[in-house]
């Protein structure tokens, strides 16, 4: 087992206050676990232009180790996933649209709090929509959407976790209803892209508009993440047969975005009254040229 402790138990030593270390004692944690995991899927066409599908499937996570050292008796990780669409084809348009609704059980995941680690063993309900359309209006252009709409919340997990609010006192919450971390309840993208043909190739034009709606960064929605946008742009030159010169760039108006915070810690603050989080990439431009034998 491993223990913190100060090696010399003098704290003016700083170097080796609160450090980790070995002892004898041992523990032989195991687990033997099987279940069964399917799928189940159909189409249907209902004309040369159109179809409509749907899937059924269950999955399984099995217990990992180090579920198994933090949780005496973990439970099998549980997936059920529903799903329906509809699919239409023309020469001016495709269009990709379905719903679904996803179960998880027997989450284990671990906390890390000023009074320790906590272990919980939670599950989610989420139901969504996603959508793939891309429309050609005219010759040489086209317009592509792509996005999804997602209403997912924690489930069947009743307990009171501590945690720091904003205003810097001590709270207690279930987790229970609250939406799930990092993910956004809206998120799309549109790309407009029009195709030059020339006397020695052709060239195709784009521009990316992204959207990303408000996230949380932890399960007690206590560190609001915003929302952003950013915009990417790009050019493929092809050359006669052989040459391909690529021109990409991204974020080019130079947003600030947060993609994630410390889903370790629940509350606002993570030390100070500061978020840790991870920005999204500033503007970036690179230049590609390849060569096909």
């Amino acid at each position: 087992m491993c223990i913190r402790d100060s090696l010399d138990n003098n704290p003016y030593t700083v170097y080796n206050n609160n450090a980790e270390y070995l002892i004898g004692s041992k523990l032989h944690p195991s687990s033997s676990r099987s279940a069964p995991s399917w799928t189940m899927g159909a189409n249907y066409t209902i004309n040369e232009n159109m179809s409509a599908y749907g899937r059924v499937n269950q999955g399984v996570f099995l217990p990992s180790f180090d579920d198994v050292v933090n949780l005496e008796s973990p439970p099998i990780e549980k997936i059920h996933n529903v799903e329906v669409g509809f699919k239409y084809q023309a020469p001016w348009i495709f269009a990709d649209i379905s719903a679904y609704r996803r179960v998880f059980t027997g989450v284990p995941y671990s906390i890390t709090l000023d009074t320790g680690q906590i272990n919980l063993v939670y599950g989610s309900v989420t139901k969504g929509l996603n959508a793939a359309v891309t429309v050609k209006p005219f010759q040489n252009f086209s317009l592509a959407l792509s996005g999804n709409y997602m209403d997912g919340h924690y489930s069947d997990y009743d307990g009171c976790v501590p945690y720091v609010a904003q205003d810097g006192s001590n709270q207690c919450s279930t987790i229970s209803g609250m939406r799930l971390d990092r993910q956004p309840q809206v998120q799309y993208r549109l790309t407009p892209s029009y195709l030059i043909p020339t006397s020695w190739g052709s060239m195709k034009l784009w521009l990316t508009y992204e959207y990303v709606g408000n996230r949380y960064g932890d399960q007690l929605q206590q560190q609001p993440l915003g929302s952003y946008y950013d915009i990417a742009i790009g050019a493929i030159a092809n050359i006669g047969k052989n040459w391909m010169v690529t021109l990409r760039g991204t974020n080019m108006t130079n947003q600030i975005g947060i993609t994630e915070g410390n889903a370790r810690l629940f509350g606002f603050a993570s030390g100070g009254g500061v978020i840790l989080a991870r920005s999204i990439e500033g503007r970036e431009v690179n230049v590609q040229v390849k060569y096909q034998f």
